[in-house]
């Protein structure tokens, strides 16, 4: 009923209690159409509101105790003729300065077990996404990520790559790597990122002599490729030798004179996959 000063009347629709069994079930639905047009709509919906919030609208099934809560299904029929019909979910919007409304999809927790996931799947029932508790999953021929400023992944410990046929970059600048420097003091150095530069401790190697120091680095295996190349000083030739955790790195001065100063060498730490 209607009411001009308090709330209106409510409609309760129930079906019968089974003290021994299951209770009984409610079917709301239209009939078939007939030979020609569409079968009728259902519009479930709260009404509008002029001073506050409009009224909520519920789906759900109950708690369960000795078994599991109910399903909850939503589908959009099949039809024979022209697209699929479509499903859209939507929240609110607001003509205000505040956020439009969220939509938050949540997979049911356990209390001993482990909590459920999220899945979608493609028209042909093939799972393309998956969050679970703690992984996500995505699977697809063609994966196109596309941002219009830029793109941010990190990776609390590790980061694998993999693409048999190769990784491109295109046309893109590189930039980015683990640097670091360090200078060689009596036959040594530590320097524990995978590019970096090393200064001489020798301040005049002589013409057609060398010498070797250890560039101790953790990032360096036994199967490491170290390329070491000079950035300042005289005409040298280097070579980098690698062990666990270090390379002996040799010098050779190819200048027809001796160095007059200390000389910096640049390397980088290239490691195969494991």
């Amino acid at each position: 009923g209607r009411s001009t000063v308090h709330t209106g009347g409510f409609i309760a629709i129930s079906s019968g209690e089974g003290t021994a069994s299951s209770s009984g079930f409610i079917t709301i639905r239209s009939l078939n159409a007939g030979t020609s047009g569409a079968s009728g709509a259902l519009s479930f919906s709260s009404g509008t509101s002029s001073a506050g919030n409009s009224g909520s609208l519920y789906v759900g099934s109950g708690a369960a105790t000795g078994g599991r809560g109910g399903a909850v299904t939503v589908s959009v029929g099949s039809g024979t003729s022209g697209a699929g019909g479509a499903m859209t979910i939507q929240a609110g919007e607001t003509t205000t300065g505040d956020s439009g409304g969220s939509i938050y999809l949540r997979p049911g927790s356990s209390g001993s077990g482990t909590a459920g996931a999220v899945y979608l799947y493609d028209g042909a029932g093939t799972q393309r996404v998956m969050v679970g508790p703690s992984t996500v999953s995505v699977s697809a021929a063609v994966l196109d990520i596309d941002a219009s400023s830029s793109i941010t992944i990190n990776a609390g410990t590790s980061m694998t790559v993999h693409a048999p046929s190769g990784l491109s970059f295109e046309d893109t600048y590189v930039y980015g790597f683990e640097v670091s420097s360090g200078t060689v003091s009596s036959g040594s150095v530590t320097v524990n990122s995978m590019s970096g530069k090393v200064t001489s401790e020798t301040t005049s190697l002589a013409s057609g002599s060398s010498e070797s120091w250890t560039l101790t680095n953790s990032r360096i295996t036994t199967s490491s490729i170290v390329l070491v190349s000079t950035l300042t000083g005289c005409s040298l030739v280097s070579s980098a030798v690698p062990a666990a955790g270090s390379a002996t790195v040799t010098v050779f001065n190819a200048d027809g004179s001796a160095c007059g100063s200390a000389y910096v060498l640049g390397f980088i730490v290239l490691n195969p996959y494991a």
